[in-house]
């Protein structure tokens, strides 16, 4: 029994209290943890499938345009880096002639060791635009049907990170 005048705490008390402070800052630092992996793969996931997006926003367009398509035989390798160019004629800024050649390159490059697929487009020989479509991409590769000389159709298929995606793009009828 206690005497009134005992103030404070036991050893048993201060101990239990100790692992138990211990055993909650263990499961709230796993929970950390597993919030930070669970969120980074996330981000990836997203930044991956942003590409498929921008690929299937971009891709159609250029191709229900192109005039002419011409694709590489070996794409995303250093000695090869383009995947496609796709080329068209509009009239200029006025609406009137001369024609004005259009002309939307993907390809892929390297920089800081990540491979990117970019679309580059060009205006009368001159850069007008540049967008990362993808980042960690692996592959990339535009085919024609029934082929790249008079297309009726082309169809990219890249792979980036772990999602391989395909787009097709049909061209306007004449």
């Amino acid at each position: 029994m206690k005497r009134p005048d005992d103030s404070g705490v036991t050893l048993v008390e201060l101990v239990l209290a100790t692992a138990i402070t211990g055993l909650l800052g263990a499961v709230i630092a796993a929970a950390f943890f597993v919030g930070v992996k669970t969120t980074d793969t996330a981000n990836t996931r997203i930044a991956t499938s942003r590409g498929a997006q921008f690929a299937a926003a971009i891709f159609p367009g250029d191709v229900q345009s192109a005039m002419t398509i011409t694709t590489s035989g070996t794409p995303c390798s250093g000695a090869s880096p383009n995947v496609a160019q796709l080329q068209w004629q509009e009239l200029n800024d006025a609406g009137t002639l001369p024609m004005t050649t259009k002309v939307a390159e993907w390809t892929c490059r390297t920089t800081g060791g990540v491979t990117e697929l970019i679309r580059r487009l060009t205006v009368g020989g001159i850069i007008q635009s540049e967008i990362v479509i993808a980042r960690d991409v692996s592959t990339a590769a535009v085919s024609c049907d029934p082929g790249c000389a008079t297309p009726t159709s082309a169809t990219m298929t890249a792979t980036a990170g772990d999602l391989t995606f395909v787009v097709v793009g049909q061209r306007r009828s004449q």
